[in-house]
């Protein structure tokens, strides 16, 4: 071998080793960093693939989860809505036997409690509550504006929703009454206190009774006034858990007397039917059972020019349409005539009547409207 090859073969041996040798700690450290890398890469990888199973596990259980129980809260609220509506039902479609409370006893809870349970002995369905009554006076804690304005409301009200919470625990179904028109409260807060009729867009009115001899108070129905408080009130009362709510006075006022008619010459040019149609067409909206309460036999005169029906409803009240109309008896002189006339009516015509009877011993009465397939009846 050329001697000059062989040097150089070992300068290249010599150098190769001087390399390793020299180069030796830092190959190990490269391959160890590289390892490291690679492992952080790794484990890196695996934390966020193990996120991805986990988190499509955990979707997965979580619909599984959810929906069962979602399907258990639709059942719930189904069985909520299907139990509010059976009390709906109980609430609206049910045949009334019912008994009005004297507005001296809602003031006392003991007194509330025992005529509660009287009524329940005594076979009652429903018990009628007065919260705004003759003279105008609300008597629950009222937020209405003009209740405020007015200050119509007494001064220690009663807690009507706890009155029907009361009254639907005995297993009867209260029935709020409204005193509409009629209300010598309102009407105080005006200062003119003439008795002729007081016209200007939102009147007031007071007019003397001449029947009577009593100053009587009304409020117009023709008022916007008039008409946003009524209907707050109604509204205000069904929420607060009187799904049933009796109306009396919802009429324009009546005199005997035509020549005393003079005092009501302004409602000559108004179609008053057509006023109190529209009232009952936004209490329906109200989703509540609108019972209407007026004197029997208005019912003979609905359409005689000058007869009851014609003064005070403008024409046939049979054209509001309520859910259940309560034609009233008040004096005991006139059952035979007041027995005769509601059974005529029924026969005629397809509506709920729902008697009202004001008298004592009403009892006979309320047998012989049996006699007539007249099943319901209200007394006090």
């Amino acid at each position: 071998m050329d001697r000059n090859n062989f040097n150089r073969k070992i300068k290249l041996k010599k150098r190769f080793k001087r390399y390793k040798t020299a180069g030796g700690k830092k190959n190990l450290l490269t391959v160890v960093l590289r390892y490291v890398a690679v492992f952080l890469i790794f484990a890196s990888l695996s934390y966020v693939m193990t996120l991805l199973i986990y988190s499509f596990i955990n979707r997965e259980h979580c619909t599984k989860v959810e929906i069962p129980e979602n399907y258990g809260q639709q059942e719930d609220e189904k069985k909520a809505t299907d139990k509010l509506k059976q009390e709906e039902e109980k609430d609206f479609n049910f045949n009334i036997n019912a008994i009005e409370m004297p507005r001296s006893l809602i003031f006392n809870e003991s007194s509330v409690d025992e005529f509660l349970k009287k009524a329940k002995n005594s076979g009652k369905n429903s018990v009628i509550i007065i919260l705004k009554d003759e003279e105008g006076n609300v008597l629950y804690d009222s937020d209405v504006e003009f209740a405020r304005e007015w200050n119509t409301v007494v001064k220690n009200p009663v807690d009507a929703a706890l009155i029907a919470e009361k009254i639907k625990k005995q297993g009867l179904v209260p029935i709020a009454k409204i005193n509409a028109f009629l209300d010598q409260k309102a009407t105080a807060a005006f200062k003119d206190s003439s008795f002729v009729l007081k016209y200007d867009e939102d009147a007031l009115f007071k007019f003397e009774d001449f029947a009577t001899k009593k100053v009587r108070a009304w409020l117009n129905p023709c008022s916007r006034l008039t008409k946003k408080y009524i209907l707050g009130l109604a509204k205000e009362i069904k929420n607060l858990g009187y799904k049933n709510i009796l109306f009396e006075n919802m009429q324009f006022p009546y005199c005997e007397f035509s020549d005393r008619m003079k005092n009501f010459e302004y409602f000559d040019n108004i179609d008053k039917n057509e006023v109190l149609i529209e009232y009952f067409k936004r209490l329906k909206e109200l989703d509540a059972n609108i019972l209407f309460a007026f004197d029997y036999d208005a019912f003979e005169t609905f359409d005689e020019e000058n007869g009851k029906a014609g003064v005070c409803f403008g024409g046939n009240l049979l054209k509001f349409k309520p859910n259940v109309f309560v034609p009233i008896l008040k004096n005991d002189s006139d059952r035979e005539e007041f027995i005769e006339t509601i059974s005529n009516f029924k026969k005629k015509n397809n509506f709920k009547f729902v008697p009202k009877i004001e008298i004592k011993e009403n009892n006979n009465i309320i047998k012989k409207l049996k006699e007539e397939y007249i099943d319901e009846s209200i007394s006090l």
